[in-house]
């Protein structure tokens, strides 16, 4: 009974040795060059030349893309994208169990495997982005560092005053050149509200203001119809106003009625 429960302790503590030495190995690992244009690559203080697709970069490279270039490592199943005129470093040496990379200029994308612990991070300037795994991208500029997180969260720390703030999925943790701390806001995003015939914006009835057959949501449309309920109505093919109504749909009829009054074009 004591040799089995010996014999199970020391095979738990093999896979354990293993799966610690496989991290090691993933996370000291090179990265291949999967895309490749108009990107160069020189090793610490060497000369820069052409990166070809398939060649391996490891610690101490630095990758700089040009104009109307890009470049994609992969290394297992995380990934780094860059953006034209950007620039990063692996860092030499590397942390144990992790990843740094520097990233003094330019727009990078970061997808990374997820851990149990952060190990992967990447340093502008300004900007620390510290991460257990998820999709973030980097920017990196003269006035100021953000990231902005796609899934997942990070820590995002001022690298001056050492202040950090979490990021979330939708958010952009930014750092400015005049001023100290980490600014956390939502992504930019497209958003519209409706608009009424009569030009002004109306959200309270939720509705998207297309004109269509039907002219809902007080938008002039084929048959006239009016969104707002209490408004003059707007008109419609026929040149009809219809006045309030329940939904004030006017249906562009030659008398413009509905359930109330209507008055002829």
């Amino acid at each position: 009974m004591h040799r089995l429960r010996f014999v199970s302790i020391a095979a738990l503590l093999a896979v354990v040795g293993l799966f610690t030495s496989n991290l090691h190995a993933n996370q000291t690992a090179g990265w291949g060059v999967v895309v490749a244009t108009n990107a160069f690559v020189a090793h610490g203080e060497g000369a820069a030349a052409p990166v070809a697709m398939g060649a391996s970069i490891v610690q101490g490279d630095r990758i700089t893309t040009k104009t109307g270039g890009a470049l994609v490592l992969s290394r297992g199943e995380d990934l780094v994208t860059m953006a034209e005129n950007s620039e990063i470093v692996i860092t030499d040496p590397q942390p144990l169990n992790a990843t740094l990379i520097q990233q003094p200029v330019g727009k990078v994308q970061y997808h990374v495997t997820k851990g149990p612990a952060p190990h992967f991070e990447v340093d502008t300037p300004l900007l620390a982005t510290i991460v257990k795994g998820t999709t973030f991208a980097v920017d990196a500029g003269a006035g100021g560092s953000s990231v902005t997180v796609s899934e997942g969260r990070v820590v995002a720390k001022d690298r001056r005053s050492g202040n950090s703030s979490s990021v979330g999925a939708g958010e952009t943790g930014s750092v400015a050149t005049d001023h100290g701390g980490v600014s956390v806001d939502a992504a930019s995003s497209s958003s519209g509200s409706s608009t009424n015939g009569d030009g002004s914006s109306d959200s309270s009835n939720g509705s998207s203001g297309n004109s269509g057959s039907n002219g809902n949501s007080g938008n002039s449309g084929s048959n006239g119809n009016s969104g707002n309920s209490g408004s003059n109505g707007n008109s419609g093919s026929n040149g009809n106003s219809g006045n309030s109504g329940g939904n004030g749909n006017g249906n562009g009829n030659a008398n413009g009625q509905h359930d109330g009054k209507g008055k002829n074009g």
